[in-house]
């Protein structure tokens, strides 16, 4: 994929449930490659700015122009049960049902693009394992290769380091370095500003509503991080690297 394409531009957006809007003034521009960190206290609206741009949510004001003939997601929690009797196989099959018509099953080249996708996770000797006999991190790289078997242009990650154990963080970080890589644009949520160093170029900051957007580096400083977590001081842990381009 070519690198610094436009994938998506968001002009002055606003998002909300019946017309009231719960962020806005967004904009924002990422290319082929980019990642974005999303940047705020709980509650300031990054899950509805990713579900936004899913058409989950309301476009009140603005205007959106994509160029990303898929786009993908991975929810904060899975509404998969983990008591269904699935394989983690299978979990990563439905990545493709969408793209099937209602009477058509899988074929060679599906499975090759399921097995590929596994073995981008580093979850291809467990894909016959029940997905809820996995590790919560297990799941999780489950989940994400559901969410790239499809070969999105963008994904969307909600939090999606939560909880994980050092060798699934590790691992998650390779990924989105190889997406990336590969020219997929990641936005991704998350509290761990180290984590948005390791993983993105961009940033945008969640602020009583609104939205701030720019480079990682310029954004992320204490003066900013403090007028968006309401006046507290914000400890930075940075990498010993620059952040990826």
């Amino acid at each position: 994929m070519v690198k610094n394409n436009q994938v998506i531009k968001l002009q002055n957006v606003a998002f909300g449930y019946s017309r009231t809007p719960v962020i806005e003034h967004v904009t924002m521009t990422l290319n082929s490659g980019d990642g974005v960190a999303l940047i705020g206290p709980n509650g300031s609206g990054k899950t509805t700015f990713l579900r936004g741009l899913l058409g989950m949510v309301q476009l009140i004001d603005g205007t959106i122009k994509i160029n990303a003939s898929t786009i993908s997601y991975v929810p904060q929690s899975s509404l998969l049960d983990p008591t269904f009797p699935v394989t983690a196989q299978k979990v990563v099959e439905m990545g493709l049902y969408r793209h099937l018509r209602w009477y058509q099953r899988l074929g060679n080249t599906e499975h090759q693009k399921v097995a590929q996708s596994l073995q981008t996770v580093g979850m291809q000797e467990l894909a016959g394992k029940q997905f809820g006999s996995l590790s919560g991190g297990q799941r999780q790289r489950v989940l994400v290769a559901r969410a790239i078997v499809s070969d999105p242009q963008l994904l969307l990650l909600d939090e999606p380091f939560n909880g994980l154990d050092e060798p699934n963080r590790n691992k998650l970080l390779e990924i989105i370095h190889d997406l990336r890589a590969a020219g997929v644009a990641v936005a991704t949520s998350t509290h761990d500003f180290g984590l948005a160093y390791e993983t993105c170029n961009k940033a945008a900051l969640f602020s009583r509503s609104s939205v701030s957007f720019g480079n990682l580096p310029d954004l992320l400083s204490q003066e900013n991080l403090a007028a968006t977590y309401g006046g507290s001081t914000i400890e930075i842990t940075r990498p010993h690297h620059d952040p990826i381009n």
